[in-house]
């Protein structure tokens, strides 16, 4: 019979599953439509830098498997 789970490993478990459901962090700069020279795919234009450096600005924020 296998001992009870440690608290810890629960614990650890828990943060990463609520983790997990909220997704990561939304910011430009890992968006899909942002590009390696700094240009939004979706508006053809460079986003400000105060806009880029909070998260959650865009509604058109994506992150998708490219298949």
């Amino acid at each position: 019979m296998r001992h009870d789970k440690p608290e810890e490993l629960a614990a650890h478990e828990k943060m990463m599953k609520e983790l997990f459901a909220k997704g990561p962090p939304r910011f430009c700069y890992n968006c899909m439509n942002y590009s390696g020279s700094g240009r939004c795919g979706v508006f053809d234009m460079e986003p400000p830098e105060e806009f880029t450096q909070v998260a959650n600005q865009c509604d058109e924020w994506t992150m998708e498997p490219p298949f």
